[in-house]
């Protein structure tokens, strides 16, 4: 029995929890370690993941402003903070937050700029979409996805716009889902997993010692 205050066992036992996929759990340990640890960091931002990943948007909204505000400087926190508002339907917010995301570590493992190709998709922006498919090509050009993501830009390329009913779905190897629709909006469960669904524990923040 690990004794409540290890603020830093606490948050490690969520990180490994992660891999289950039980999210309710994996927050709970996340929750107690904020608790025995308020200006934690760690346990903070992966609160605000593993929310996401709960489907618990409005709550994993709150962790994920919080996080931002904490460090700034984190593209984690910006790109859960962007998922959030994306999932909300607040389209601008999300935009600024993935784009301060990506600004700040263009490469970061939460692909922003995929999730912004679901937002640009979203709103029938397609010349946008293909700037953020060409960009993430070029940085990851060896990824699990480039073969499928390949494809659709090819199909943007050659649309006028994105209104035709084929569905494109993606699944890395690493756990990340990205799911991104022509013509329909993908189911919310898919667009979660981006940033956080995931079975690798590098996309989660271990603390130090």
């Amino acid at each position: 029995m690990i004794a409540p205050q290890f603020s830093v066992a606490l948050n490690n036992l969520g990180t490994i929890a992660y891999q289950s996929r039980y999210y309710e759990e994996v927050a709970d340990y996340f929750r107690q370690a904020l608790q025995q640890e308020p200006d934690g960091y760690a346990p903070l931002v992966n609160l605000g993941g593993a929310l996401l990943s709960a489907g618990k948007i409005q709550e994993a909204l709150e962790y994920n402003l919080r996080a931002v505000k904490a460090k700034p400087a984190d593209a984690l926190a910006h790109a859960q903070l962007g998922q959030s508002y994306l999932l909300l339907g607040r389209f601008d917010l999300a935009e600024v937050e993935l784009k301060k995301s990506k600004a700040l570590d263009p490469a970061h493992f939460s692909f922003p700029q995929l999730v912004l190709t679901e937002l640009y998709l979203r709103q029938q922006n397609a010349a946008s979409a293909i700037e953020e498919l060409g960009e993430f090509l070029k940085l990851h050009p060896d990824s699990d996805r480039a073969p499928n993501l390949c494809i659709l830009l090819e199909k943007l390329r050659g649309k006028a716009s994105p209104h035709f009913s084929t569905g494109f779905c993606c699944g890395g190897g690493s756990g990340h889902v990205c799911c991104v629709a022509l013509g329909r909006t993908p189911p919310v469960a898919r667009l979660v997993a981006m940033p956080v669904c995931t079975a690798s524990r590098r996309n989660l923040v271990r603390n130090e010692g």
